[in-house]
């Protein structure tokens, strides 16, 4: 009887898997078979049962897991202690890849340049590939089907040509920032506002029908643009340079009223282009050069946009974080309301509180989600310029997605062209993603570079030292002492999050002992792009002489940018002295200029009047110098044998035995 009652048993566990299996099946048959007036009720009845079944289902699918888990536990174990035993019996350089780590310390200074340049084009390489390629996709999709087909080759060229004007600046965050906006007026900006001329021009056209019948009129109307375009360029080049700094002056002063003057021009003409009735009537009673006028005065808005919003590198970090915090606060604080309203009753006060309510939950999911961007760049899931090239890939699309919705009258949700360039865009930056941790490879250098510098409060010393950064950060982890004058340069999501976060005071070291944690948990890990990181200490003034030494002490190379310097900086007098004591000359590296006091550096050393700076190598350098020669002079002064292992329990000398400061 017991066999019997246990057949019983498991025939009817069958019959409970059988009619969850059965329910599943009929609930996806019902999700997927039309509905009818007749079938309304019948099919109510039947979604609760399969509701039912469904949840029988996860039920006994959790049981299951749980039992898996509890028989896979003991050979998790045994493969653990297995694990423990091999590591113990094998040797450090095989496992830790310490012979690797060796060999690249004796690289020659030659070889290291070489590697460094070899990893900054894989780079640039796979963002090229990635740009092209997601191009050809959104300008496959985006492309109008005609029916003569030279047509539709021009409708693909011209779509190509704006996704790729628009998705290109990605290659040129591969530059250094210094130089980025001297990039996008140079190949960015004419492309871009040559491409939504021609765009706007197609567009047009073959609404009209006008492509397959008169294909020389809009051969005629994109040569016009590429003329404009052209004669654009030769005035820049033309043009003297005075006249321009003169021009980007008086935009930099009114930056707010050209960015708002320049927003709400462009918003008139999307709206133009979004009414129906204006639409219709640009189809059929609007001349094509007054389309093309209409198409260059839209290119030069959305350029000039394009500029104001995300050009500048503190913009690129900033702005996205900040539209992502106030659209996450937007959307999650209307649905709580919502709902709230609905399931909560009440007059006008209470109805108000419930709202205040859903605000306040509304910002905590913002804050949550700031963290979880500051957190993720911590554990690098990704880059400061991936971070960058995220935000600009789905900046590029939600624009266009927007204003073709607009133009078009479509709604954001329905249009499945909206969809499918959404999906090309998150494919495109997974490639991305991919590419890079498969092919960049990370140099096992691990050269650290101190950089020290005179505070200021102007952006003109900012250039040349990042593209210092951007080269170096390929072969070692950059550490600074932190300060406002290069906060536009240093700042990183993870910065900026915190900041939002109203947790700044954070990352500020109080005493000695918090400076010896920071020292030893350095971060010294290369991002998924392979550069190494930028680590900034941001000491209170009775902390930052000693930050200074124990960085001085643990640092392969060491820049001291000595433009501006006079006998009044005390600060950077008290750090070439500290050079000078600690015999880090030789692996020093001096930036003057014309307004350097170099009698002021020869006091600071305790050098005779007229005496040459021995030991360490004295560069006159400008503003728009590559920094590639930077860097090549800083890899030939490396020191052939490894630094000594800091000792992180220094005694440091009472404030009085210090030099001054």
């Amino acid at each position: 009887m017991a066999a019997n009652c246990a057949n019983d048993v498991a025939l009817e566990g069958y019959r409970m898997d059988a009619s969850c299996l059965i329910g599943l099946c009929a609930a996806a048959a019902q999700a997927v078979a039309p509905e009818t007036a007749a079938s309304q009720a019948a099919e109510s009845e039947s979604s609760t049962s399969a509701g039912r079944d469904i949840s029988l289902a996860v039920t006994w699918l959790g049981i299951a897991v749980l039992v898996i888990a509890q028989s896979l536990a003991p050979l998790v174990l045994r493969r653990y202690r297995a694990a423990l035993e091999t590591f113990m019996r094998s040797k450090a350089r095989t496992v830790l890849g310490l012979a690797e780590q060796e060999d690249a310390a004796s690289w020659s200074a030659d070889t290291l340049l070489q590697r460094l340049e070899r990893q900054r084009l894989t780079v640039l390489w796979v963002l090229i590939g990635v740009v092209v390629v997601y191009s050809l996709a959104a300008a496959a999709l985006y492309a109008y089907e005609l029916e003569s087909g030279s047509a539709y080759l021009i409708s693909l060229s011209v779509s190509f040509l704006m996704f790729l004007a628009f998705s290109g600046p990605v290659v040129l965050l591969g530059v250094s920032a210094a130089r980025f906006a001297r990039h996008f007026w140079t190949y960015f900006a004419p492309s871009a506002f040559a491409a939504v001329a021609m765009q706007i021009i197609v567009a047009k056209a073959s609404s009209a029908g006008d492509i397959a019948s008169a294909e020389y009129k809009v051969l005629i109307a994109l040569g016009t643009v590429m003329a404009v375009t052209a004669l654009a360029v030769l005035l820049r080049e033309k043009v003297p340079l005075a006249l321009w700094q003169r021009l980007a002056g008086g935009l930099r002063a009114n930056k707010r009223k050209s960015a708002a003057a320049a927003g709400i021009a462009l918003l008139a003409l999307l709206g133009s282009l979004g009414d129906s009735e204006v639409s219709a009537g640009l189809e059929y009673k609007v001349s094509f050069w007054q389309m093309l006028i209409l198409g260059c005065a839209f290119s030069a808005i959305a350029i000039t946009l394009c500029y104001f919003a995300m050009v500048d590198r503190v913009k690129r970090i900033i702005v996205p974080l900040v539209a992502a915090s106030l659209f996450t606060v937007l959307v999650f604080g209307a649905s709580f309301a919502a709902l709230l309203l609905a399931t909560v009753p009440g007059g006008g006060l209470v109805k108000t509180l419930l709202i205040v309510l859903a605000v306040g939950l509304g910002c905590g999911v913002a804050y949550l989600m700031l963290g979880w961007i500051g957190l993720a760049y911590d554990q690098k899931v990704f880059s400061e310029a991936q971070f960058q090239v995220y935000t600009w890939m789905v900046s590029v699309a939600g624009v266009v997605i927007f204003a073709e919705s607009l133009v078009h009258d479509e709604m954001l949700l329905t249009d499945p062209l909206n969809g499918w360039l959404a999906l090309a865009t998150l494919v495109a930056l997974a490639a991305y993603s991919l590419l890079i941790r498969l092919l960049v490879k990370p140099l096992p250098t691990n050269k650290r570079l101190l950089v020290l510098r005179v505070f200021a409060p102007d952006n003109r010393r900012e250039g040349l030292l990042d593209e210092l950064e951007y080269r170096w950060r390929f072969i070692g982890p950059i550490v600074l002492i932190g300060a406002s004058d290069f906060a536009a340069r240093t700042i990183d999501p993870a910065k900026a999050a915190n900041f939002l976060r109203r947790k700044l005071r954070n990352v500020f070291i109080p005493d000695r002992h918090q400076l010896n944690k920071r020292i030893a948990a350095m971060d010294e890990t290369p991002d998924p792009d392979g550069r190494y990181r930028l680590s900034e200490f941001f000491c209170f003034d009775d902390v930052w002489q000693d930050a200074v030494q124990l960085l001085l002490d643990s640092s392969e190379a060491i820049v001291l940018d000595l433009r501006d310097f006079n006998a009044k900086r005390l600060g950077t007098a008290y750090e070439i002295g500290l050079l000078a004591d600690h015999s880090a000359l030789p692996r020093t590296l001096f930036l003057v200029s014309p307004s350097t006091d170099l009698d002021a550096v020869r006091m600071a050393l305790q050098l005779p009047a007229g005496a040459t700076v021995g030991g360490a190598q004295v560069m006159e350098v400008t503003d728009d110098m590559d920094g590639k020669i930077l860097v090549e002079a800083l890899v030939r002064r490396l020191p052939q044998a490894p630094l000594p292992e800091l000792a992180l329990n220094l005694k440091f000398a009472p404030p009085a035995q210090r030099r001054a400061a």
